[in-house]
């Protein structure tokens, strides 16, 4: 038993200390390396629109689509993500194992 826990510690450590070793194993001089930083890029903000602008949006989209003029908002959707669908099926099978 008490070899058992001498090996479990042996490979904990060596996992442990593998990252730094490999990470120390940098074979580029610290004077080879380049040192810029990158600059950011200068760019005129974008122009705020006003809510005319987006008016007159809609209102093409809707010239040029006419499903869009019959939407009608206010509809009840129910949307299951992954993690819910996750969460869910541990609690069934929780529910069924125990």
């Amino acid at each position: 038993m008490r070899l058992n826990r001498l090996a479990s510690f042996i490979a904990v450590a060596a996992l442990s200390i593998a990252p730094s070793l490999v990470a120390s194993a940098d074979t580029a001089s610290p004077t080879e390396q380049t040192t810029s930083i990158p600059q950011p890029a200068r760019t005129a903000p974008a122009p705020a629109t006003t809510p005319s602008d987006d008016a007159s949006r809609y209102a093409a989209r809707e010239r040029h689509d006419a499903t869009a003029a019959k939407f009608r908002g206010g509809g009840v959707e129910v949307i299951i993500g992954g993690s819910a669908l996750a969460v869910a099926l541990v609690v069934v099978l929780l529910l069924v194992l125990l």
